[in-house]
């Protein structure tokens, strides 16, 4: 698709779940070994009722959003912002919320704005 083919308000829903499998080859690739990760009686003492999912792996699939649907091939992601709210646990079903909010065609640049839920939020 081309970046003229989209609109702002366009969205797209991703669902994903975090294992250690997952944690494991992100540590491997970037050097993370924090025990808050993968670590249940570290995580228990201070304050995470389990290990939980490092903020950097619960971004990774923003990656395939900017490269594969917004707007895809060869999109690439120039920056990102991320806060977050609240802890992501393994096993958790996620899903990604990603909307255009900005579009300038003159210069081939999107913005888009992603939300990571689980089915546990209260709104």
């Amino acid at each position: 698709m081309k970046l003229t083919d989209f609109q702002i308000g366009d969205y797209c829903l991703y669902e994903r779940t975090f294992t250690i499998d997952d944690f494991n080859a992100f540590s491997s690739s970037c050097g993370d070994s924090n025990p808050l990760h993968w670590d249940k009686e570290f995580s228990l003492k201070h304050d995470f009722s389990a290990p939980i999912v490092p903020v950097h792996l619960s971004t990774q699939p923003l990656s395939a959003f900017a490269g594969m649907v917004f707007p895809g091939k060869p999109s690439l992601i120039h920056r990102f912002d991320v806060t977050s709210v609240s802890p992501i646990y393994y096993g958790e079903e996620l899903t990604f919320s990603s909307k255009i909010i900005n579009l300038n065609f003159e210069k081939s640049f999107l913005q888009f704005k992603t939300i990571i839920f689980n089915r546990h939020l209260e709104v």
